[in-house]
C-alpha cells in the first residue's frame, strides 16, 4: 500500500495557509506529517510526500502550480491513497470543530473519510462536523481515493490551545495513521520507539497577551519546565541566549 501525504500549502508564495492566534496553518500540517510518516512506514505502508520542508516538490510559484504540483506527485506515484493534511480557519473566532473533505459520496474516498474521521474525533476531543463534499482540486484531480483533513480552527484560541502542542500534534498523527490502518483493513501496530522530532512549530503568543513572565531555570530542566506550565493552559518561548540578571 502506498499514500501520498499531502501538508497543505507552503511556507510563503502564492499557496500559504491561513495565520491566527499566533500559528501558521503551512507550519502545522508539515509538523502533523512528518509525524505521520514514520508511523505509517513501521505499519508496512509506504509513503509520499508532496513535500517535507517549506515548499511543494514541483512548481509553485501561482496558486494553481502549487496545487497542481501535489496532483501530480500522486498521480506519477501510483498512490492508494491521497490524504491532505489542513488547518481550518473562519472570520468568527468562535468557529470550531474537525471536519473530513471528499470530492463525492458513495466511493472509497468517503469510507476513508468516516474511518479517519473517527480516529480524529475520539483522540482530539473536537466537534463532529463531519464529511463534507467540495470541489477542491486535489481532491476531484487525483486518480485514487482522495480526503482532506481540517484539523480544528486555528483561529479560534480553544482549538490554537491544542494545536499549539507537538504531543497534541502528535495525537493527530496517531489518529490518521489509524484510520490510514483501519481504511487499508490492517491493524495498527504503536511504534515503540520515539520517532524523530519534526521541526518545531512556532508557539501560541497572542492568547494572553496581559501576561508576560520571565522564568529562569537550569537548562537541563528547562524541557520538564514547559510541560509543566503547558498542562497549566499556558505558552512558553524558550530562548537560547544567556541574558544577564542584573
Amino acid at each position: 500500500m502506498k499514500v501520498c501525504i499531502d501538508p497543505g500549502h507552503n511556507n510563503s508564495g502564492a499557496d500559504t495557509g491561513a495565520q491566527g492566534n499566533g500559528l501558521h496553518e503551512e507550519l502545522i500540517t508539515l509538523d502533523i506529517a512528518l509525524r505521520l510518516k514514520p508511523l505509517l512506514k513501521y505499519n508496512g505502508i509506504e509513503v509520499v510526500m508532496t513535500r517535507d520542508s517549506d515548499f511543494v516538490k514541483g512548481p509553485h510559484g501561482s496558486l494553481n502550480e502549487s496545487l497542481q504540483s501535489r496532483v501530480d506527485i500522486a498521480n506519477n506515484a501510483k498512490a492508494d491513497l491521497f490524504v491532505s493534511i489542513h488547518i481550518n480557519a473562519f472570520a468568527n473566532p468562535g468557529a470550531y470543530g474537525q471536519q473530513v473533505y471528499i470530492f463525492g459520496k458513495g466511493g472509497k474516498a468517503e469510507v476513508c473519510a468516516n474511518k479517519v474521521l473517527a480516529q480524529l474525533i475520539s483522540a482530539s476531543g473536537f466537534y463532529n462536523r463531519g464529511v463534507a463534499v467540495d470541489n477542491f482540486e486535489v481532491l476531484r484531480e487525483t486518480n485514487m481515493p482522495a480526503i482532506l483533513t481540517e484539523n480544528g480552527f486555528i483561529t479560534n484560541p480553544s482549538d490554537a490551545v491544542k494545536l499549539a502542542l507537538p504531543e497534541f500534534r502528535q495525537t493527530l498523527a496517531v489518529a490518521h495513521c489509524k484510520g490510514i490502518c483501519d481504511y487499508f483493513g490492517m491493524s495498527y501496530r504503536e511504534q515503540l520507539q520515539t520517532p524523530p522530532t519534526p521541526p518545531p512549530v512556532p508557539p501560541v503568543t497572542q492568547l494572553d497577551p496581559d501576561v508576560n513572565l520571565v522564568v529562569w531555570v537550569p537548562t537541563s530542566k528547562a524541557q520538564g519546565a514547559i510541560k509543566g506550565i503547558n498542562s497549566l493552559g499556558y505558552y512558553v518561548e524558550q530562548f537560547p541566549l544567556k541574558l544577564r540578571r542584573d
